[in-house]
């Protein structure tokens, strides 16, 4: 039997999970931890208040390639450009006086 690690063990003590489970998951918080400049504590803070449907889903599913999708999407930064300016319709356009 492998020795649990540190995070495999805050990752128990956060989700009910197998140990298999939570060696999975502690890979998965280190390849997120990689995209996304977060340490692993800081992904475990966020896993219980941010990802209760996720995580519900994962427990349902046991997909965890899609939890760690649904993670890394929900941490990254999404850049949403300023829309730009219409053109003015000619119609409308009033002479100044």
């Amino acid at each position: 039997m492998l020795e649990l690690t540190e995070l495999e063990i805050k990752i128990l003590n956060i989700l009910t999970l197998e140990d298999r489970d939570a060696r999975k998951l502690g890979r998965i918080l280190q390849d997120v931890g990689l995209v996304t400049g977060l340490n692993e504590d800081e992904l475990l803070e966020f896993i219980p208040f941010g990802l209760e449907e996720e995580i519900r889903i994962l427990k349902d599913e046991y997909n965890f390639s899609n939890f760690k999708k649904a993670l890394i999407k929900k941490l990254t930064k999404r850049n949403y450009p300023s829309p730009g300016l219409s053109a003015p319709i000619p119609e409308v356009i009033r002479e100044s006086y």
